[in-house]
């Protein structure tokens, strides 16, 4: 369905699923390290149910943090997600 209104193949978004799911707990360790950075006051966020979500949570947290502290001018919402990101799609170690 994803890869369908992608117009991409099936099996590259079966490899970004198994990368982002691979790579979710550290993602969600660095999107934290910064999301605390940028806004110190903020608190834990609640577990959400699995480590891909809960990246996604933080990712989302940290866009939210970098657009408060910087102005809401800085960068569209998709743009920073995929810059904070980043290490969910990150080719996985041997």
């Amino acid at each position: 369905m994803i890869a369908a209104e992608l117009s991409l193949p099936a099996g590259t978004v079966r490899g970004w699923l198994h990368r982002a799911t691979a790579n979710a707990e550290q993602a969600q360790v660095e999107a934290m390290r910064l999301t605390v950075h940028l806004d110190p006051l903020l608190g834990r966020l609640a577990p959400a149910g699995s480590p891909l979500t809960d990246a996604l949570e933080a990712l989302g947290a940290a866009v939210a943090a970098a657009r408060l502290r910087l102005g809401l001018s800085v960068g569209s919402p998709t743009a920073m997600a995929m810059i904070i990101g980043k290490s969910l799609l990150h080719p996985l170690r041997a």
